[in-house]
């Protein structure tokens, strides 16, 4: 559970990067950043165990996931690439993610239409 928060984070920040430069920022701007990034790594990483609790994709091996969402939260397109799951489990992943809504409101300034993950 801890890797895949510290690797929601790292790929947030990198895809937030291009946003705001921290040259551009202060430090409590940047801090006041980071903080409402991790939120918003958390609350998205708790809504993908959740949806995804039903499939017994843990153990599976690995995989990695390139969500797309609109402005809102409403996931529109989940595509796996570099997936060692079988083809089953890769259909269940696929069906979970693209019926869920991610958080948003609150989150506006760190949202990314498209975002990458990997499941292990």
């Amino acid at each position: 559970m801890f890797k895949l928060l510290a690797l929601f984070i790292a790929l947030f920040a990198a895809q937030l990067a291009p946003r705001a430069s921290s040259q551009d920022l202060s430090a409590e701007q940047r801090e006041e950043l980071r903080s409402l990034l991790t939120g918003y790594s958390v609350a998205i990483r708790d809504l993908i165990v959740d949806r995804l609790t039903p499939v017994p994709w843990q153990g599976k091996g690995a995989c990695t996931v390139e969500l797309t969402q609109l402005p809102g939260g409403q996931v529109i397109r989940a595509s796996l690439s570099d997936c060692e799951f079988p083809e089953d489990i890769q259909n269940q992943v696929i069906a979970r993610l693209e019926t869920m809504n991610t958080p948003y409101q609150g989150f506006e300034r760190v949202f990314r239409r498209t975002f990458t993950i990997r499941l292990r």
